[in-house]
């Protein structure tokens, strides 16, 4: 309830008062699934306020209850907010160290899928700069139809100057969002407006202003991205 609470209404106030209930609750009852995905509930909301240490510290505490009790749910949901942090703070140490994380969580059993953070792998791939593997990632996000990655990928490209392929990229993201009512409009916006910045154009800033107003009054998933789109 918190959670929704914070998503549709976007009712800060009430949905950290709704979730520090139910980790009262929680902790009275000894209920440690349900106390870790109010964390990690509690870790979103911080994130997408753009309070990033107190979204961390809340997902390396649902991370830590979940691993205690073997709940994949909230240990990808923690896992998800926590590299969503490192990757749009570059921090490369961070995003080192999901690896670890995730190979202590397998290790005491829990399960979980395998692209929650695959973007977070890419940018330290990226970072490092480890084409080839940055490369094998996308052709694996393609593969899998994961719409939105067509998006950072043109980025990647225009960085590697690659300014015809960057260019596709960008014009397919164009197509797909005319196409389709989707939550990722976020991931697009951002990526339109600094490949119109690589390219050295307005093209692509002007899409993506006209995309802005779609998200603001639709998005659930990806706000924290959209801070980036003015200084793009």
């Amino acid at each position: 309830l918190g959670l929704t609470e914070f998503l549709y209404n976007n009712v800060t106030v009430d949905a950290e008062r709704l979730l520090d209930e139910s980790i009262a609750l929680s902790i009275a009852l000894d209920d440690k699934p349900v106390q870790a995905f109010a964390l990690s509930a509690q870790s979103e909301i911080r994130s997408r306020n753009l309070d990033f240490d107190g979204a961390r510290e809340k997902a390396l505490g649902a991370l830590e209850l979940a691993k205690q009790v073997g709940d994949g749910t909230s240990a990808a949901s923690a896992l998800y907010v926590l590299s969503t942090i490192y990757w749009m703070a570059c921090d490369v140490d961070g995003i080192s160290s999901l690896s670890s994380i995730v190979d202590d969580l397998q290790t005491h059993g829990i399960r979980l899928p395998d692209s929650f953070h695959s973007h977070a792998e890419a940018f330290l791939s990226w970072a490092q700069g480890d084409s080839a593997a940055v490369n094998n990632m996308y052709a694996k996000f393609r593969k899998t139809n994961i719409s939105f990655s067509q998006a950072v990928e043109s980025a990647y490209l225009l960085e590697l100057g690659e300014d015809q392929k960057g260019k596709e990229q960008l014009d397919n993201v164009i197509n797909y969002a005319k196409a389709t009512e989707n939550t990722v409009f976020a991931h697009f916006i951002q990526e339109l407006a600094w490949g119109s910045f690589l390219l050295g154009t307005e093209e692509y800033a002007k899409q993506a202003l006209a995309l802005l107003p779609r998200v603001q009054n639709s998005d659930v998933m990806g706000n924290v991205q959209l801070v980036t789109v003015p200084m793009s």
